[in-house]
Order: C-alpha cells, then structure tokens, then sequence
C-alpha cells in the first residue's frame, strides 16, 4: 500500500511538472517566432469580436504566466529540495512549435596568412571528423537552442573554447577559430516573399592567446601568435 501511494506520489509531482504550463516572460517575447504568434493571434481575436493591440495581447499573456508561476509554486515548492538532492527533476518539455527562426551553426579556422577556411556549415557539410563531432546528440544538445536566442546562453560560450582549443591543439597553423550562428528563416510552402538574408550571430573568435590554459594543458606549447586579419564577412 505505502509503495503504491509513493509510485502514485512521484507521477502526480512529475506529471504536473511536465505540463505545457504558461509561465512566459518578458524575454520569452523578444524572439521572432513570438511576435510572430502575437500578431496571429490578435487577428484571431479580431475574428471573434475581440478587439485588442499586440502589447494588450503580450501584457495579457505575461500576466497569466505569473498567476501560472504562482500556481507551481504553491504545488511545486514543498517537493523541490527533494528533487534537487536526488537529481529526480523534471528538467525538460515538449516543443511547443516548430521553429521557423533556426540558427545555422558555422565554424571556419583562418591561417597564418589571414584566410579563412569554412571548416562546418550545419546541417552535415564540411570536414568528416568535425561533422561527425558537431552533430554527436551530446555536443549539438550544448549549442542547438542558441541560434535564435537575443542573449547566447553560459554553456555556449564554454563550448566555443572547448571546440577552439581543440582545433588549435590539432593544427599547428591555425592561428584563429570563429563560431557562429547564422539566423534562418524558414518560409511557409507558397511563400513568395522575397529571401531574406541570413544573419550571423553569436560570433566568437578564439585566437591562441585566449584559451592558451587549455593547450597547455593539452601538452601544446603557446607561442606568441601572429598578428593576422580580422574575420570579415561569412
């Protein structure tokens, strides 16, 4: 009896947990998708006889994503201690929608003498080895959310070190590693509106000199690196 309340215990906690809950925030909305859906859904409402403007809409939306915050946290909050010291959280959700703003991971490598070589363009294309890595579940897991965020989030970061260090570690001439994301924009079938360009964002340029502690610690001595040009252009 007790270990079937206990069983039944765990999946309410974690099935409430797991639920599509409307807790959005003010930066929730920066991203184009979300403007996107205001937009659709103030004509909706327009449809029905609901007057009302995209801000009306957004305050509205945040508004029931606090009273949403609340409502967790009332039924949520006396379990969290444990879910943290037994790593049991329900740390994950179900896409929403899918994204018409997807970021095209880029990395090139320039050489002593200022060129750049494009070394991956995501989806697949680029050296073997480096195709192979950038797609491993666990690594694309690191930096596929990225593309379309205003603010690069902390494990992006850490990731562009990691991955420039390693490129520098394995080849002696590279003198400089970019990463980047460039922002495209997936049209609807029967879309005639013009292409628009992709965007590069989330650019980071890794040189010797800023992650020479980690080649060191890859038994790699750091000489001083040449001066070369800056990237300039995709």
């Amino acid at each position: 009896m007790l270990r079937s309340l206990l069983i039944g215990l765990v999946v309410l906690v974690h099935g409430t947990i797991a639920l599509p809950w409307p807790d959005l925030k003010p930066r929730d909305l920066q991203y184009g998708v979300a403007q996107d859906e205001l937009k659709r859904g103030v004509t909706l409402l327009e449809q029905v006889g609901i007057h009302t403007t995209k801000d009306e809409l957004a305050d509205d939306l945040l508004a029931v994503g606090r009273g949403s915050k609340r409502v967790q946290k009332v039924l949520h909050g006396p379990f969290r201690p444990i879910l943290r010291a037994t790593g049991t959280g329900q740390s994950w959700g179900l896409f929403a929608y899918p994204d018409p703003y997807a970021g095209r991971l880029i990395v090139r490598t320039q050489d002593a003498d200022g060129a750049w070589t494009e070394r991956y363009r995501a989806p697949g294309q680029g050296d073997p080895d480096m195709v192979a890595l950038l797609q491993y579940r666990r690594v694309r897991g690191i930096y596929d959310d990225n593309g379309d965020r205003p603010k690069a989030g902390f494990f992006y970061d850490r990731m562009c070190d990691w991955l420039g260090a390693r490129i520098l570690a394995a080849e002696p001439d590279v003198q400089q590693v970019e990463i980047r994301f460039d922002l495209v924009t997936i049209r609807k079938p029967g879309d005639r509106r013009p292409a628009v360009p992709e965007e590069p964002r989330h650019v980071r340029t890794i040189s010797r000199s800023d992650v020479a502690w980690r080649l060191r610690l890859l038994g790699q001595d750091v000489p001083d690196a040449p001066t070369v040009a800056p990237p300039v252009g995709p």
